[in-house]
This record gives structure tokens, C-alpha cells and sequence, in this order.
């Protein structure tokens, strides 16, 4: 990031405008000459939701080996989808 910095010192505040469009906000330096040039950008990302089940399985047998009485309980846990927003700023 320094370098970044270091290679925009004394550049014109022109050629940025040019690459990056108008700035969202100009504000007057406090206690100095010149204004401050303010990007920014919005963000937006989405975790995907996801859910997991489980079962269980019981059942019961005659002498004969059959089954004759089952009972299955599933658990199903639900996790949403979770959306994150941010906003980044570029300043000069």
C-alpha cells in the first residue's frame, strides 16, 4: 500500500478522476490547503445457507426375524443464508 501511496504523491488529481470516475465526496483539509478526493464502493457477498439432517431407525423383530413395528425420527437443523455488506473507500 505504501507504494501505491508513494507513487501517487504530486500526480494530478486529473488522472485519478480519469481512472477511478468523480469522486463521491471533496471535503477541505483541516488546517491545511487542499481538499480531499473521496472513492467509494459498495460491497456485497452472500454465505450460503445450509441444513443438515439426521436420522434415527428403530424397529422391533418377531422370532421369525421380521419386522413388525418400525419408527424413524429425522432432525433436520437449518442454516440461512447470511448476506454481508461493506463499503470501501479510496482517499487523496
Amino acid at each position: 500500500m505504501n507504494e501505491v501511496m508513494e507513487q501517487s504523491v504530486g500526480r494530478d488529481i486529473n488522472a485519478f478522476i480519469a481512472a477511478l470516475g468523480p469522486p463521491q465526496q471533496v471535503m477541505e483539509a483541516p488546517g491545511q490547503e487542499g481538499r480531499i478526493f473521496i472513492w467509494t464502493e459498495e460491497h456485497a457477498r452472500t454465505i450460503a445457507g445450509q441444513s443438515t439432517s439426521r436420522s434415527n431407525e428403530q424397529g422391533r423383530f418377531n422370532d421369525r426375524g421380521q419386522q413388525y413395528n418400525a419408527n424413524t425420527t429425522t432432525l433436520t437443523t437449518y442454516v440461512p443464508p447470511e448476506r454481508l455488506r461493506w463499503t470501501s473507500y479510496v482517499m487523496f
